[in-house]
């Protein structure tokens, strides 16, 4: 079996869900989850939990913290996007 390097390595975004606030049996609110779809490697799901002190410290809450990592992702899904529909109209 070949090793196909390039898919390897290529994280490419193809499409991101926003922030959802995950929930224990009481309904409190412990995280956030942001659902990253990788053109070679799946979905995945990325989690912003409430007890993690540092997200506090550099974002100032996890829901900002997962808010900002949707932005990132989404305008690499956007480019993702315009560059394929690009390829396909030529």
């Amino acid at each position: 079996m070949k090793l196909n390097w390039k898919k390897m390595f290529d994280w490419t975004v193809v499409d991101v869900q926003q922030p959802v606030p995950r929930q224990d049996k009481t309904g409190a609110i412990t995280g956030y989850d942001v659902v990253v779809q990788y053109l070679h490697h799946g979905t995945r799901k990325l989690s912003f939990d409430v007890n993690h002190e540092a997200l506090y410290a550099q974002y100032g809450s996890p829901l900002k913290a997962a808010q900002k990592i949707y932005e990132e992702y989404h305008k690499r899904a956007l480019q993702w996007q315009t560059r394929a529909a690009r390829q396909f109209a030529k």
